[in-house]
């Protein structure tokens, strides 16, 4: 994985991307790592999947009192190898997720030191290999003390 930040100011900007096989253990790869032939264990074979992924964050800090955060992410299995099995299996006869891909922005207040109050818009979207994209719109609210 290959991360980069890089802050100008009251600018600040982050990456990281990465490629692997097999890497569903460590987050990668919508957190699948191999794909098998059949719907149920035994399995009568199995197949590591390769998988791309990264991200890309922009934070402006305007004023100390505000915060205002934009992301993008995405992690894709390699389309090659889920075809590797005629029909291809996650676990448990699921269907195998080829992509997952998120967008964010924010905006945190800090009106005192000790109190900050946040509120967030996300859209997720999800990709099982041979099925339409599905996506969600998600709105979080929050405040927290900070000590």
């Amino acid at each position: 994985m290959l991360t980069s930040t890089q802050t100008f100011r009251n600018l600040s900007k982050s990456l990281a991307n990465g490629r692997g096989q097999a890497v569903g253990g460590l987050g990668g790869g919508i957190w699948m790592s191999v794909i098998y032939p059949n719907s149920a264990p035994p399995y009568s074979g199995i197949h590591a999947l390769r998988s791309t992924g990264g991200w890309a964050q922009l934070k402006v800090r305007p004023t100390q009192q505000w915060e205002f955060n934009g992301a993008i992410g995405q992690d894709e299995n390699d389309g090659k190898d889920l075809r590797f099995f005629p029909t291809a299996y996650a676990s448990y006869g699921f269907s195998p997720f080829q992509k997952n891909a998120a967008r964010f922005v924010n905006a945190i207040y800090r009106p005192r030191a000790s109190l900050l109050l946040a509120a967030e818009y996300r859209r997720l979207f999800t990709n099982t290999f041979g099925v339409p994209t599905a996506s969600g719109d998600q709105v979080n609210v929050a405040a927290g003390v900070q000590f």
